[in-house]
């Protein structure tokens, strides 16, 4: 591959077009100060002939043309002369791009490390699998599923950050849970049916509202609300009894503006784990009004999910003989499930500048059965929760000559009751309380080359704890300043650095070391926030067939509030500060299209990690076996758990003939240590697993239905050591004479053999 991308930037270089750009309105008169980008690299601005001549190494460069007050317009340069006419923006474009989208979302010409993926990409990716695994081809994310496969409860880590500490909305709502900050991706199962647009974002990343951007952010866009009618579909199956089917219907326009969205999500399999089986039904649907410089969204989704457990890791030598074993009872399952709606309204001025207000609500509800006592078995016990989040968004877009202007606001209040019953009878009951303030100012600077950008959040956040404890509330309050800036050198190649902090409060799990229901007063500043310092450097190039992303970057913490290794009873990760500890890296996203219909790609993360010092409790154990007190040790320059030195991706993607594409994707994981001691043996094993679809479009014998049939394959090797994921306990054997024995127990959370899926979709417009 390397091979191969070395050609293709030297056979670039043969191919250039010198192209000068003419932007006129609809009456002939020539406008200056248009914006122009060129295979989408901004190129300049026209000037007072409305002229700007630019340059590509396309044969056909794609350029855009963007002004405000006007539409903007894409096309392609086939000669030397491009003539482009823009008409007025008398209406809003009713797309994914509102207001309050782009206003925590990065520009490609910012200097912020992102990755985006169009619904293109993520139709051609999606095979049934929830978000966490189809976003596994972004550069430093590691993912894996609890039941093994598709369905069921996903997670990922971003440059080693678990997802808690990984900022998500969509359509600029929150998703995290303000308590927690943990977004349950299996509570509104077919969600990636329901996304036309993905931004992720690595590192401290642009301001954005509800919890911190902190490992970075993923920025999700719902369907748009098309013109037309339309009615599209997928039935889908395949193995451990998977199965899924979703149909989507757009009215078009209705009357004067109005047009309607609904889409049905039902996806079930008995996963890869001894039962480990998730039933999902959802409902994503929504509206839009659009007038001549007003647009109204509504959206929303109703989900709800029924899961048997598989919470709980496996021991090493279980898995050897058993790779699809399960501790938890098949009895033992939950129900949850989990609403959105929002509201937002845009209104152009004539300035060109925008303002936006969004009302949105969300909430969720549900109830783990488990058993009283594994082995008895005499009743389950219900552990439970039900909240609500209720809040605002403001925000506006303004751009004064060379400057642009974005600025935005959240208020938002949060209750959670959390309780027990067992038999009838309620065992506890506390509820959990959050409000949260923030506002953002961002101001973007372009001149010529150079683009310079500056973004600080103030941001106010209070808990507050009602039960059986006097525990009582605590407030933070943050400030998080950002800077950079992106120098085109070629009108193929610019470059760019940033430096940002981001500050977060530690979640009610911290607060209590796990307990639901906590039995003590808790020092609620025993826990300190924790403190990120970012830095990324990095570079652009895209050059005929080849796109290439490189970045290095640099996270440096302090009182990072670091998983212990450990778990809750109910299966909530342990964590405490650390004082100091740094992620260091460089990334790779990288394409290029050597041939007709062949396209190769890569994303690596390589990276070098440390926590400066780690305070570990050790339980003590007397030469019979019984628990004989604690001790505390400290380890030094340890390396963070559940951060793989190396990730790569490499996928090849192959249409031989039109109908027919067909992609191989390789991954290789390098081992990870499952506490932050790292003692031999407690490590996540390397792995590589390769991956296989064949997509073919049937159009031509069903014009009317444009139907797609797609096969997927995961897993083709059929490895069983893929455990990417786990935990560990540590402990100390005192023998007769007093000496102390350091050992330790390794659990992993398996993922599946060799499987596929079937999937037939339709699109009727």
């Amino acid at each position: 591959m390397v091979r191969a991308l070395g050609l293709l930037v030297l056979l670039s270089g043969s191919l250039r077009a010198d192209v000068a750009v003419l932007v006129k309105d609809a009456s002939g008169r020539a406008l200056a100060g248009a914006f122009v980008l060129v295979d989408g690299v901004r190129a300049g601005e026209t000037g007072a002939g409305g002229a700007l001549d630019v340059v590509s190494s396309a044969k056909t460069p794609l350029v855009r043309v963007e002004k405000p007050g006007y539409a903007a317009l894409e096309t392609r340069a086939a000669g030397p002369l491009l003539e482009v006419v823009l008409e007025p923006a008398g209406r809003v474009v009713a797309d994914v791009a509102s207001v309050a989208v782009r206003a925590i979302r990065a520009e490609e010409a910012l200097p912020v490390t992102t990755s985006n993926l169009d619904r293109e990409e993520i139709v051609a990716r999606s095979y049934g699998q929830e978000m966490p695994t189809l976003l596994e081809r972004t550069p430093g994310l590691n993912a894996y599923s609890e039941t093994g496969s598709v369905g069921g409860y996903s997670y990922f880590t971003l440059r080693g950050i678990s997802q808690t500490r990984v900022n998500m909305t969509l359509d600029g709502v929150p998703l995290n849970d303000p308590e927690e900050t943990a977004v349950y991706f299996a509570n509104f199962g077919g969600f990636t049916d329901a996304v036309d647009s993905i931004q992720i974002q690595r590192g401290v990343g642009t301001s954005t509202v509800g919890a911190p951007s902190f490992g970075g952010s993923i920025n999700f866009a719902s369907a748009a609300i098309a013109d037309a009618f339309s009615v599209s579909g997928e039935l889908g199956t395949g193995s451990f009894q998977s199965h899924r089917g979703t149909v989507a219907v757009q009215s078009g326009t209705l009357g004067k503006g109005l047009a309607l969205y609904g889409r049905v999500s039902l996806q079930e399999t008995d996963g890869s784990r001894d039962h480990s089986g998730v039933r999902q039904r959802s409902f994503y649907g929504g509206l839009s009004y659009t007038g001549d410089r007003s647009y109204l969204k509504v959206f929303g989704f109703l989900g709800r999910e029924r899961t048997e457990l598989a919470y709980y890791a496996v021991e090493k030598s279980v898995l050897e003989v058993n790779p699809r074993h399960n501790d938890l009872a098949p009895e033992e399952h939950d129900r949850f499930g989990q609403d959105l709606l929002h509201a937002q309204y845009t209104h152009a001025l004539d300035s060109g500048a925008s303002l936006s207000a969004q009302l949105y609500y969300s909430g969720a509800q549900g109830k783990l059965y488990l058993w009283n006592d594994p082995v008895a078995k005499n009743y389950f016990e219900e552990s439970g929760i039900d909240g609500q989040a209720v809040g605002l968004n403001l925000a506006a877009t303004a751009k004064r000559g060379d400057v642009s202007f974005t600025w935005g606001a959240n208020l938002s209040t949060f209750s959670r009751d959390h309780f027990r019953d067992a038999r009838g009878l309620r065992l506890y009951e506390n509820t959990g309380k959050k409000n949260e303030a923030s506002t953002f100012v961002k101001a973007a600077w372009e001149r010529g080359p150079w683009i310079v950008y500056a973004d600080a959040q103030l941001r106010f956040a209070r808990f507050r704890y009602e039960g059986t404890q006097p525990i009582g509330g605590i407030s933070w309050t943050f400030l998080n300043p950002k800077l950079g800036a992106r120098r085109t050198l070629t009108p193929a190649l610019s470059v760019y650095a940033s430096a940002g902090i981001s500050s977060r409060e530690p979640a009610r799990n911290d607060l209590f070391q796990g307990e639901d229901d906590p039995q003590v007063v808790f020092d609620l500043t025993a826990v300190k926030p924790e403190r990120l310092v970012n830095v990324e450097l990095g570079g652009d190039l895209k050059r005929g067939p080849l796109s290439l992303h490189a970045n290095l970057y640099a996270m440096e913490f302090r009182n990072e509030i670091a998983a212990t290794g450990e778990q809750s009873e109910l299966g909530y990760a342990i964590r405490r500060n650390a004082p100091r500890s740094f992620r260091r890296g460089l990334e790779v996203d990288a394409s290029a299209s050597p041939a007709a219909g062949l396209r190769l790609s890569l994303a690596a993360n390589v990276s070098w990690n440390r926590v400066s010092s780690w305070t570990q409790l050790y339980d003590i154990y007397d030469a019979g076996g019984a628990y004989a007190g604690s001790e505390v040790r400290v380890s030094r320059n340890t390396e963070p758990l559940l951060t793989p030195p190396v990730l790569l991706q490499g996928t090849v993607d192959y249409a031989p003939i039109s109908p027919v594409s067909v992609s191989l994707s390789g991954r290789w994981v390098a081992s990870s240590w499952l506490d932050n001691t790292n003692q031999p043996g407690l490590e996540t094993p390397s792995f590589f697993r390769l991956d296989g679809s064949l997509q073919v479009d049937l159009s031509s014998l069903v014009p009317r239905a444009k139907p797609r049939l797609r096969v997927s394959a995961v897993n083709l090797l059929n490895d069983r050591r893929i455990w990417p994921s786990g935990y560990s306990y540590l402990f100390l054997n005192e023998d007769a004479s007093g000496s102390k024995h350091l050992s330790g127990s390794a659990y992993f959370y398996p993922q599946g053999g060799r499987s596929a899926f079937v999937s037939l979709g339709f699109a009727i417009e």
